[in-house]
């Protein structure tokens, strides 16, 4: 689904950790309403958890967005848990320290 106005974005975020080590990246794209690259963003999160690995992209995509000055977007992800944190209220009891931030940014309170 693409956004349907120039005021909207689409945000795809995911992760990856290595299941033996809990090594783990993060990354997110964003993308316009034609479907075109805006800014995107990878990292090395270090060892985490995969819920928390993909709080992460959801997290650092939202930052994207924010620091291009649009605050409306469609956010996809793969993380069930991530999205019932983010939509149910609980996000501090996902990714302690960024569950709350993260949860912030996407109801509108960010900086």
């Amino acid at each position: 689904m693409a956004p349907t106005s120039t005021r909207w974005v689409k945000i795809n975020t995911d992760g990856a950790v290595k299941m033996t080590n809990g090594y783990a990246y993060a990354g997110a794209v964003v993308r316009d309403y034609h479907e075109d690259w805006l800014a995107g963003c990878s990292g090395n999160i270090g060892y985490t958890t995969v819920e928390e690995d993909e709080m992460w992209g959801i997290h650092d995509g939202l930052l994207l967005s924010w620091s291009l000055r649009v605050r409306q977007a469609i956010l996809e992800t793969d993380c069930l848990p991530a999205v019932k944190a983010l939509t149910g209220g609980k996000a501090d009891r996902l990714c302690t320290g960024l569950g709350r931030p993260t949860r912030a940014l996407w109801i509108g309170r960010g900086r």
